[in-house]
């Protein structure tokens, strides 16, 4: 959905961001001819924890995940997750995905920061503690 819609928009600063900014596919479907939304690389699913693990250890910036909670689930699996960022909306929907790995582990986070948006939405930041 992002390939489709980001590459028309530009013109303010996430936009030419998110634009340029290297992006990584986890999927063992798509095809290097798939990929129009540049600079893109797929990463297949089971290589998934080497290369977020090699990714992690090169300089240069943070790896953000937009858009997937199988991902988000399986960085927490690993230990992979330097700081998660919730944005909690004053509503419940009594289902839908979890985002949490349902292994039983107990996972400790620090809050590290939170502000309410104008909305009621919660924006939380954590720190795993280690």
């Amino acid at each position: 959905m992002s390939a489709a819609a980001w590459p028309q928009r530009g013109g303010d600063p996430f936009s030419d961001w998110i634009n340029s900014a290297q992006k990584y596919v986890v999927s063992d479907t798509l095809s290097e001819s798939d990929l129009t939304w540049t600079p893109t690389t797929i990463i297949r699913g089971k290589e998934f924890v080497q290369k977020v693990s090699a990714l992690r250890e090169q300089p240069g910036g943070d790896i953000y995940v937009y858009g997937s909670l199988s991902v988000v689930r399986a960085l927490l699996t690993e230990g992979l997750v330097d700081e998660l960022v919730l944005m909690i909306d004053p509503i419940t929907l009594g289902g839908g995905k979890t985002l949490f790995p349902s292994d039983g582990e107990a996972r400790k986070f620090e809050l590290i920061s939170a502000q309410t948006a104008k909305t009621g939405v919660q924006i939380c930041r954590y720190r795993p503690r280690r």
